[in-house]
């Protein structure tokens, strides 16, 4: 069943009765705007961060806190969502602006930039080793070509080109099978994978 075939009212419902499939179509159907905006928002941080990951991240943080919105309607939801993200980017640019970033901090990347660091800011705070390991029994469960596009591109922080050489496919082909295991992953975080 596609997002569309099912109205945003009745996702709603099923999400806060604990189905957590509809939540993820809730996210599918907020995802062309918060895409949107989050291009507007990124700004010179695209040269470090794509804009899909910081999505993604905000996807996943918003499935974890669902039981907090309050809200009624698919505008709220996607301002509670759009709050996220607006949270997210501007915690990527005060990692990025901080005086104090050493030469190793500047060179991780993946999923080492996920362990815990000493900075204090709610992003540093919010990632732990118990979140990482959830999420890499949650990668575990996806198929294998999804497995490798997220191990090429979102640990190792290839290009989509440099992992379409190395998968032997096109980049297009490579970008969509990162959207389909990005989709995948935030529906296995959701129904509580990996745990």
């Amino acid at each position: 069943m596609t997002s569309g075939a099912r109205p945003f009212a009745e996702c709603l419902a099923a999400a806060r009765c604990g189905d957590r499939s509809a939540i993820g179509h809730l996210a599918e159907m907020a995802l062309p705007q918060l895409q949107r905006v989050a291009r507007d928002l990124i700004g010179p941080l695209r040269a470090r961060y794509a804009t899909s990951d910081i999505v993604q991240s905000s996807l996943v943080e918003a499935l974890s806190a669902f039981p907090d919105f309050r809200g009624h309607d698919r505008a709220e939801f996607v301002q509670w969502l759009v709050r996220m993200l607006e949270n997210n980017v501007r915690d990527r640019r005060r990692f990025v602006t901080r005086d104090k970033r050493t030469v190793k901090r500047e060179t991780t990347s993946g999923v080492l930039a996920l362990l815990p660091t000493n900075d204090k800011t709610p992003f540093g705070r919010a990632v732990d080793r118990d979140e990482l390991i959830r999420v890499a029994g949650a990668i575990s469960g996806l198929p294998k070509e999804q497995q490798r596009v997220l191990h090429y591109t979102v640990l190792r922080g290839l290009s989509h080109a440099e992992a379409a050489v190395l998968m032997d496919k096109s980049e297009e082909a490579c970008r969509a099978l990162l959207a389909r295991a990005r989709a995948g992953l935030a529906v296995r975080l959701a129904r509580g994978a990996g745990e």
